[in-house]
């Protein structure tokens, strides 16, 4: 289970990275480029989180039937590296 922990975090991290530096210039730029005020500014994180929430479901399910399928090619024994081919 730890080893599915860690590929996961792999995975998650590097549009983690871009998605905090992306979430911290939003304010800014729509307060004081287009004067919006701070609570229509706000609104524009709504879209990314469902496109966050969607994307991450995405993947699960084509992780586990990735998973599944290489499992099935092995002769029924799954190895922590099956879950590798998406994070790459």
């Amino acid at each position: 289970m730890y080893c599915e922990f860690r590929e996961t975090s792999i995975t998650i991290q590097q549009p983690t990275n871009f998605r905090t530096v992306f979430l911290t210039a939003i304010p800014s730029i729509f307060q004081d480029v287009y004067g919006l005020p701070v609570g229509i500014a706000g609104l524009h994180y709504i879209p990314l989180g469902i496109g966050t929430y969607g994307g991450t479901a995405m993947l699960a399910k084509i992780m586990d039937r990735t998973y599944a399928a290489l499992k099935d090619r092995a002769g029924g024994v799954g190895k922590p590296e099956f879950r590798l081919r998406k994070a790459i």
